[in-house]
């Protein structure tokens, strides 16, 4: 099977008010149906698997773009706030 390799440059927070352009790897490897994103030296950010409904990434972007009247997201719980320190 085929894999796609793209790539998207972004900025990012630098010291002093400044930004630093990156630039975002992304590969999708068909044969296993994951999908990888990439720092532009090679670490790895998150992989998930793109064949399965309400996968990660998807949530991702609900959680982001359409948080307002979204029966799907909750708020958190002080305990879970906590977890997240």
């Amino acid at each position: 099977m085929s894999s796609g390799k793209h790539k998207i440059k972004y900025k990012e927070e630098a010291p002093y008010g400044s930004t630093n352009e990156r630039t975002l790897f992304c590969i999708e490897n068909h044969s296993s149906d994951y999908t990888s994103f990439y720092y532009d030296d090679g670490t790895i950010i998150f992989s998930f698997n793109d064949t399965l409904d309400d996968n990660i990434f998807e949530k991702m972007i609900e959680i982001i773009h359409k948080w307002k009247d979204n029966p799907n997201i909750e708020q958190m719980s002080q305990e879970e706030i906590l977890k997240c320190k």
